[in-house]
This record gives structure tokens, sequence and C-alpha cells, in this order.
């Protein structure tokens, strides 16, 4: 047997086992590092931190907004009614003066006589309207307040047949121009008939 002959064939499958051995040693999957498994990583969801007087913030924030527009508009009705009170025509309210009991007592003779003393100065009166109105005649009532000085305060003539205001006024005007005596105890009232008729 030639032995150099074998001798390479005996090498080249020995080479030839050991380059198989080699291969398969590197395809053992004990050799085969494990592939590589990235770890799952969950999304990380960020919750706001919330803070629990937030809510009672925002809650009494509104509330006092509310009130403060309710004020603000009650503050507005109450200046408006102001305003329109003053601008409101004011009513003049006048002051009468106490009245006057009227409660003096005067000599009515003397009172009379004073009557008497302005006759022709009344019937003056009456013939300044006779001229126009022939056949004019009838019967005033005049009345006078006398005061505490005998002075006529008010006077007032009354037609009883015969109205006529121009006669009236002139009678009226002729009064306050008469001088009585002091009433004693305060002031009075008192009146005198004229009866007045054509002289022809």
């Amino acid at each position: 047997m030639n032995y150099r002959k074998y001798r390479s064939l005996w090498l080249g499958v020995l080479l030839a086992l050991v380059a198989c051995v080699s291969a398969c040693d590197s395809c053992n999957p004990q050799d085969v590092p494990p592939p590589v498994v990235e770890p799952k990583v969950e999304p990380k969801i960020e919750v706001p931190e919330v803070d629990p007087l937030e809510g009672a913030r925002g809650a009494a924030d509104q509330d006092a907004e509310s009130v403060a527009v309710v004020l603000n508009d009650t503050a507005t009705l109450v200046a408006s009614a102001i305003e329109a009170d003053a601008n409101k025509p004011q009513k003049v309210v006048s002051k009468k003066p106490p009245r006057d009991p009227e409660t003096g007592k005067i000599d009515t003779s003397a009172v009379k006589r004073v009557f008497d003393q302005n006759n022709i100065a009344m019937r003056k009166c009456y013939e300044r309207v006779l001229k126009a109105n022939p056949g004019l005649e009838g019967k005033v009532t005049l009345e006078v307040k006398i005061v505490s000085t005998g002075a006529v305060s008010s006077a007032k003539a009354r037609g009883v047949s015969l109205n006529n205001a121009a006669i009236n006024d002139c009678m009226e005007r002729q009064a306050k121009t008469m001088k009585f005596p002091e009433p004693k105890g305060g002031s009075v009232r008192v009146a005198n008939p004229y009866t007045f008729r054509p002289a022809f």
C-alpha cells in the first residue's frame, strides 16, 4: 500500500472534516448570540398636576365678578335716580301766614261813621259806570277787614242786585284808603250795604 498516496488523501479528508466541523461549530445555536430585543417602552403620558384649589378660585373669581357687575348696575341705577330727582322741577310751596282768628271788637257806631264819610267816594264809583249804562241800579255789599291798627287789610264788594265788576273794583280800592278806630283784641271783619240808583 502506498502510504504517501493515501496520506495525501487522508490529509485532504481530514482537512475537509475540520472545515466542516468548523462550519458546523459556527452554526451552533448556542454559539450564536441571541437577537437583541429592544425593550418595549411604553409612551409616557404626562398628567398635568391639578391644583385642588383652582376650581374654588375660579368659582370665587366668577362670583366676585358677578357681584361687581350687580353692584355696578345698582350704583348706576341709584345715580340715575338721584340725578333724575335733582333735575325734577321743584314745587314751590308757598307758606300761608297763620289764619287770623278775627276775634277783635270794635265800636259799630264808629264803623258806621267811617262808612258814611266815604259814601260820596263810593257813589262816584257807581256814577262813572252809570254814564255808559243809563238806568243801572241795585244793591252792593262791601266787606272789609280791619286790623289792629285800624287800617283795612282787605276789601270785597259783592253785588246783591247790582253786580258790575268795574263798580266792585272801584269800591274795593276806595275801601283800602279808609281809616277805622283800632279794634280791641285783634282784627275784625265788618260789612256795609249800599244802594245805588240814578239821582234823577
